[in-house]
């Protein structure tokens, strides 16, 4: 009966073939294209980003179970959005609203950016499961029709390069399905790099003194409450209420939070979060070429991902 087992056991653990088996297994030289305008695009403004930051502050306070966080984070953003909005956008810099100098700089730029990366597949421990890593080595936007390149290690933050671990499962003819994780790009750091054609670090400062100033967090807590005594958030069974003084403090904690970021807007170290479904062209029973398939994307972490702005992402992969 043992040996029995022992058998079993390695039947489980080994892979049912090795890498030489299969299409997709090896390295491949990448370039894509990403659209991470998305928390600049179409009607977002600067009551947006600061509504998706007090959000947290305050779905934090509740202690939510896990659970139902992202639920608990809708029904706050619904509760609370168009109160920040008006009061933060009545104040907000005429530069970073929706047709202002910066803002459409940095709308226009982040749609188009051109992503250089190497992607490396191998088998997952299961049978038709994928694991992998993707390093990108430079990036580059366009402003006035001139392309600027940025090499990975300018956008990494704390460390030298810009990866991504990835993990999936074959899906399908041909097709991998790839679970969403993160890009360690510093969205707020490029948010800069892409400003400093029409505003200097001075200029930038200033805005972001000015957007820590439209948050009135009386105005915001007084609308919020709308004479009431609380905030109550209920979701399924659960429920809790946020006082007046609670919600006065999540504010004066998203005014902090303001205090480092990009412009005000953007935490320099926001992440990229994407997935989705990836294709292959095979020749000689290989994986000749990856592509990414529609809906390929995620969201800009500056929000929790619930309320998060969507991306897009584009890419072709060629074997090396």
């Amino acid at each position: 009966m043992r040996r029995t087992v022992a058998a079993i056991l390695v039947t489980v653990l080994v892979p049912a073939c090795n890498g030489d088996d299969v299409p997709w297994v090896g390295r491949y030289a990448a370039t894509g294209t990403w659209d991470i305008s998305g928390p600049l695009a179409g009607s977002r403004t600067v009551g947006d980003a600061v509504a998706d930051l007090l959000v947290d502050e305050i779905v934090k306070l509740t202690g939510v179970p896990s659970a139902l966080e992202g639920k608990a984070h809708e029904l706050v953003s619904k509760a609370i959005r168009d109160h920040v909005k008006s009061v933060v956008d009545g104040n907000a810099p005429a530069e970073l609203l929706p047709g202002g100098s910066v803002n459409k700089v940095l709308a226009a730029s982040l749609a188009d950016v051109t992503a250089v990366s190497s992607i490396e597949l191998e088998e997952g421990l299961l049978p038709g499961s994928m694991k992998g890593r993707e390093t990108v080595t430079s990036v580059a936007y366009r402003h006035e029709g001139k392309a600027y390149t940025l090499a990975a290690s300018e956008l990494a933050g704390a460390g030298v390069s810009i990866v991504a671990d990835w993990e999936g499962d074959e899906e399908g003819k041909r097709t991998l399905e790839v679970d969403p994780h993160g890009v360690e790009i510093c969205y707020g750091e490029l948010v800069s790099r892409v400003a400093g054609h029409v505003v200097d670090a001075s200029g930038q400062s200033a805005l972001r003194s000015q957007v820590q100033s439209a948050v009135s967090c009386d105005q915001i807590v007084t609308l919020i409450l709308g004479g009431g005594q609380g905030l109550k958030v209920s979701v399924s069974d659960w429920s809790y209420s946020v006082g007046e003084s609670d919600l006065k403090g999540a504010c004066a904690s998203t005014g902090a939070l303001l205090k480092d970021s990009a412009l005000g807007l953007f935490a320099l170290d926001s992440l990229l979060e994407v997935g989705g479904r990836v294709t292959w062209v095979e020749e000689g029973g290989k994986a000749s070429e990856l592509r990414s398939a529609s809906g390929f994307g995620g969201v800009v972490k500056v929000a929790p991902p619930a309320i998060a702005p969507r991306v897009s992402v584009s890419f072709t992969a060629r074997r090396e």
